[in-house]
């Protein structure tokens, strides 16, 4: 976020920073001088041990500058009765500020968490009791749960949602959301105090779960008013057909077309009924030319 501000501020490679900027540069510097080491465990547990059942969490949030998701695998032991949750998939992105509104990037955030998922279940030889995309917008999850017709940008996000087969969208608050620490950023001192390792206190307990009920907000209120008619456009193209079917690219001089095109005429102006045909022959060739070659 340090080089984004940097860059929006349109700052050149070899320039100094603003004052700023380098007091924030300091702190990240002084940060990584104070920092412990953490290690983690890259095993997550017997695959071939049948006692054990997994769950699938991933967290999703959003700010006004980057959003981010989370994934962890929840370990638990029927046997031996117990559990252990394992950090397995971060990913952020940043955004540029005033790009988007936060409930389109909260979907954004449950977009990548979808794709996090997808991902983890073609790369790990697991099968997952429960699998659940967890976030703290309430807005965004009534998108998700709503049966009325969305603007394009957000059906579109949407409708990719719902293809994902076997999985919960739940609500919960932004204190428990592990996805909120690299959305808004944080201190090396702040990482190492915080739910970012394992995830929150309750995830291992379903009985300790957040109560996963809130009304369907009303789309008037998240997004712009749209119309519940469809409209359908139809584009026609008119095909242009000489008349008396006489091509005019055969023909090397203008005044040659008009003779042939008069003769035409005056021939079914003696045959016809009509009218208009009778006295079409007799016509000068400039409005021929104005009729049929205009």
């Amino acid at each position: 976020m340090l080089f984004q501000t940097a860059q929006l501020r349109n700052s050149e490679w070899e320039s100094h920073l603003d004052d700023d900027l380098q007091q924030q540069w300091r702190r990240i510097q002084s940060d990584f001088q104070a920092a412990t080491t953490r290690e983690m465990t890259r095993f997550i547990a017997d695959v071939d041990n049948e006692t054990n059942e997994y769950e699938l969490h991933i967290f999703a949030d959003a700010s006004a500058r980057a959003y981010a998701a989370v994934a962890y695998i929840c370990v638990l032991s029927s046997a031996s009765k117990w559990s252990e949750t394992h950090l397995i998939f971060p990913k952020s992105r940043i955004i540029k500020p005033d790009l988007l509104t936060i409930p389109k990037l909260e979907l954004l955030a449950l977009i990548l968490a979808g794709r996090i998922l997808c991902f983890l279940r073609d790369a790990l030889p697991l099968t997952y009791k429960k699998t659940i995309l967890w976030s703290d917008s309430k807005c965004a999850l009534s998108w998700i749960k709503t049966h009325k017709i969305l603007p394009t940008f957000i059906q579109r996000h949407v409708d990719e949602l719902r293809t994902i087969e076997d999985v919960q969208f739940r609500y919960l608050v932004t204190t428990d959301n592990p996805a909120d620490i690299p959305s808004r950023g944080a201190s090396l001192k702040d990482l190492e105090q915080s739910i970012w390792w394992s995830g929150p206190l309750w995830i291992n307990s379903e009985s300790d779960w957040p109560v996963n009920e809130f009304k369907i907000l009303d789309e008037i209120h998240i997004i712009d008013p749209i119309s519940s008619e469809k409209t359908l456009m139809i584009a026609i193209q008119r095909q242009y057909h000489a008349p008396f079917d006489i091509v005019s690219e055969r023909y090397n001089y203008y005044l040659k077309l008009l003779r042939v095109t008069a003769a035409a005429i005056s021939f079914l102006g003696k045959f016809s009924i009509s009218n208009e045909l009778q006295t079409l022959w007799v016509i000068d060739a400039h409005f021929l030319a104005r009729s049929f070659f205009g």
